[in-house]
């Protein structure tokens, strides 16, 4: 046994475990985003080393690399039809003092059922969920719900924790000046900007806070927050006849019933639930449009 490589080891560890928690100490103190409190509840606090700028900055540069390795869906009307829908939400978002990002929405071109966000406003939506949609008020549940994910900050937190973890105490030493290419090596760590932010695992804390921002927004919005309810409808028939496709899904997510039962208490919490949308004549149309287009591409081996 080396016992001059073991006594190196035990003072890396040393050192790690005293700069994990110094870095720890500097998070609690000046690392913490204020939370806003939205119908009687603090949501978006936590753990957060990034300015909104920062945010905005490290989503775009995440998106350009997402952009140019998966397939966005190249159809104007349904990309405009879908950003119309996150446009109201976004100014409905706005007007509840929420941080001000500039969301930004695309389809993903596969047959994936899911969606994701990144830091700063930048929301995608697979084409295999469009397809399992069967109203309006359910597509702007699921960005209503993304959307909880970046005001709640919960990518910009899971990017902080990361930057704790990753072991070279990156961005608090000015060895690399630059923050890109500090959040670059960082993302090498966990595989790549794609790989980390597409395969993000929120803790079911955030999804219910997502979930909690989603349907408030939804009906200040002018839409039908059961939308959300008939979405887990939908998540629990699909788990229950295919269990084994959605597990790394539902292992990072409250259970469909849990999160029906939560929706439905903040439904019945509204008083005012007159002249709310459910769908339109443009939904209909973009699904028209949608079962017209040719199939996804195949996925490269």
């Amino acid at each position: 046994m080396n016992m001059f490589k073991s006594s190196q080891n035990k003072n890396y560890y040393i050192l790690f475990y005293h700069a994990a928690v110094l870095l720890i100490a500097l998070g609690l103190l000046v690392g913490c985003t204020k939370p806003v409190v939205y119908h009687g509840k603090e949501v978006g606090g936590g753990m957060n080393f990034l300015s909104i700028d920062d945010e905005v900055s490290l989503g775009r540069q995440v998106a350009e690399e997402i952009e140019a390795t998966m397939p966005m869906l190249q159809d104007y009307d349904i990309h405009d039809y879908i950003n119309d829908i996150g446009y109201t939400l976004e100014l409905t978002a706005k007007n509840a003092g929420f941080p001000q990002f500039n969301y930004q929405f695309q389809v993903v071109n596969d047959d994936v059922i899911n969606a994701f966000a990144l830091p700063g406003g930048y929301i995608y939506i697979h084409r295999g969920l469009l397809h399992q949609i069967e109203n309006e008020s359910e597509i702007a549940g699921v960005l209503a719900h993304e959307m909880g994910h970046v005001i709640g900050h919960h990518g910009a937190e899971i990017w902080s924790k990361m930057i704790l973890l990753s072991g070279i105490i990156i961005a608090a030493t000015e060895s690399i000046p630059d923050k890109h290419k500090k959040w670059k090596t960082v993302a090498q760590i966990g595989g790549g900007f794609a790989l980390v932010f597409t395969q993000l695992k929120y803790s079911r804390d955030a999804e219910r806070e997502a979930d909690f921002i989603g349907v408030h927004l939804l009906r200040e919005a002018g839409y039908n927050p059961e939308g959300m309810v008939t979405l887990f409808q939908k998540f629990d028939k699909m788990n229950k006849s295919s269990p084994s496709a959605f597990q790394t899904f539902f292992s990072s997510h409250p259970t469909p019933a849990e999160r029906i039962k939560n929706t439905e208490k903040e439904i019945n919490s509204i008083n005012d639930k007159s002249m709310l949308v459910t769908t339109t004549k443009n939904f209909s149309e973009m699904k028209s449009e949608l079962e017209k287009l040719p199939p996804p591409p195949k996925k490269k081996k």
